[in-house]
């Protein structure tokens, strides 16, 4: 199980690998499903491609990504590590 409070960093690592200078949500909920796979919501069918097509409109810098105030919203909720919530959230924020 991956520790919940290193998400943001997986999100920032995945931002970085995609080359966007910015970790959005999407990014977040591409390494919250990964990590969780089992644990997924069964609405996450319609989440992760809205976060990939949201991420797919990103330009590619390639600079050191930079965490967005949506994302940054999310941190307490990360911190307080209750899975569910985290999915709950981060969904919303995807769909926002």
């Amino acid at each position: 199980m991956t520790d919940l409070s290193l998400l943001l960093d997986d999100a920032a690592a995945e931002a970085k690998r995609r080359g966007h200078a910015t970790v959005v949500p999407a990014h977040l909920a591409i390494v919250v499903a990964a990590a969780h796979p089992g644990q997924a919501a069964a609405e996450w069918h319609e989440i992760l491609p809205l976060a990939d097509a949201t991420l797919a409109t990103l330009p590619v810098t390639y600079e050191t990504p930079r965490v967005d105030p949506a994302t940054e919203a999310l941190r307490p909720v990360l911190k307080a590590g209750d899975i569910a919530a985290i999915m709950t959230a981060v969904g919303q924020a995807v769909r926002a």
